[in-house]
Order: C-alpha cells, then sequence, then structure tokens
C-alpha cells in the first residue's frame, strides 16, 4: 500500500470516528436537555407545592390567632375596669367595688369576686384605674 493510499484510510477512520463522536455528542445534548426540561417541570412543581403548603399554613395560623382571640375574650368576659375612682388610705378594694355595684344595682358578693386591683397612672394628676375579675 503506498503512503497516499495508508493518508486516505486514516482520514476515512478519522471520518467515522468524527461521526461516530458527533453522534454520540447530539445524543448527550439532547439527554442533557431532556434532564433540564425535568428539571424544569420538577421546580415548578415544587414551587406549586411550597405555594400550597405556604397557603395551607397562613389559613392554620389566622385560625390559631381567631382561636386565641376568642380564648382571650372568653377569660376576660368577666372582667371590668373602672376609671376615676379616688383612692383613700386603708381602702377595701372589694368592699369598694361591690359598694359601685350596688349604686348601680348591680349586687355581688365578695365570694364572686376573684381579683380587685389598682394600676398606676402615668399622670399622677389622675386617678389610678381599678380592675377586677
Amino acid at each position: 500500500m503506498s503512503a497516499f493510499e495508508e493518508l486516505v484510510s486514516e482520514v476515512k477512520f478519522i471520518r467515522e470516528e468524527f461521526s461516530g463522536l458527533k453522534s454520540t455528542v447530539i445524543e448527550a445534548s439532547n439527554t442533557i436537555k431532556e434532564f433540564g426540561s425535568r428539571l424544569l417541570n420538577i421546580e415548578n412543581r415544587l414551587l406549586d407545592i411550597d405555594k400550597e403548603a405556604i397557603k395551607n399554613l397562613e389559613n392554620r395560623v389566622e385560625l390559631i390567632e381567631k382561636d386565641s382571640d376568642l380564648a382571650e375574650q372568653w377569660h376576660r368576659r368577666n372582667n371590668i375596669e373602672v376609671k376615676g375612682i379616688p383612692q383613700t388610705a386603708n381602702e377595701n378594694l372589694l368592699d369598694l367595688l361591690i359598694n359601685i355595684g350596688s349604686k348601680v344595682n348591680y349586687h355581688m358578693t365578695k365570694q364572686q369576686l376573684n381579683f380587685v386591683a389598682r394600676t398606676p397612672s402615668r399622670d399622677t394628676n389622675l386617678y389610678c384605674t381599678l380592675h377586677c375579675t
């Protein structure tokens, strides 16, 4: 075989190898595109799931807040706050509240009262507020 024929044979071999390499690269490219498409699909599904999970959690938080508000209101159902009662030395807040109740035609006993206290005002010229449960 002459040098020219060997050269032609090697060029044909290189072309065949290149052709095989080209088809392999095309297959790899198609596979990468397919993986990219599948990944994008998975990301979109995860975003939808995340949005749904967030919405469910927001709904649960809203429900818990409403339940908490209702529970707080229920606990406060017997609370009163009286303002403008002057403070006197050695006063008995239970008796004071019972006297206030009798003046507004709401009679109560000491056993019905759980807690009576004064809370100070920031302004010393104002009377302390009376809280009762």
